[in-house]
Formats: C-alpha cells, structure tokens, sequence
C-alpha cells in the first residue's frame, strides 16, 4: 500500500486519510502534512493530537469532535476544517 500511495502523491493535489493507520501511511509514503487531509467521525483525542502536532489538515465532523480536541494542542497552530449540516427544515424553502 505505501508504494501506491507514494505514487499517488507525486500526481494528486492531497491526500485525504480516515484514521491513524492511513495517517501514518500517507506520510510514510512522503505526502507532506500539509497536503494531508483527516476526515471522518470518531476520530480520538490522540488522533486529533497527533494530527495537529504533524501539521495535518484535521476536518472537524462535530461540536462533539470539536470538544474532544485535546487542551495540549491549545498552544499549537492548526488547519482545520468545518463541516456544516444544516437540520432546519422548511416547507417553504428548497434548496439545490
């Protein structure tokens, strides 16, 4: 697997990864971290704070997610992403 992400980051503007093991592989594999992308539910404490301390793009998915991310990355600079679901309905309105 790291020889076809390796390939993949030589032609790819970024690689988006969905746990530790995939983060590991992609900057294994020579993705700079700043082109790396952490997305998905569930992600842990410890994920969060080993993404941040990589320098990786970490997605935030909730207000929960957002609650988990450990007080030692306070002191960090990180990118992160929002998502954004809205869960208001209306009759009156569609959208897309």
């Amino acid at each position: 697997m790291p020889t076809v992400v390796r390939h993949f980051c030589g032609i790819v503007d970024g690689i988006d990864v969905a746990s530790a093991g995939e983060m590991d592989v992609a900057l294994a594999a020579g993705a700079q971290p700043d082109r790396v992308s952490f997305a998905g539910p569930g992600k842990t404490p410890a994920e969060l704070e080993r993404a941040v301390a990589a320098g990786i793009i970490v997605n935030m998915e909730s207000e929960l997610e957002m609650r988990r991310m450990p007080t030692s990355c306070a002191a960090s600079v990180a990118d992160l992403g929002l998502r954004s679901e809205s869960t208001r309905t209306s009759s009156s309105r569609r959208l897309g």
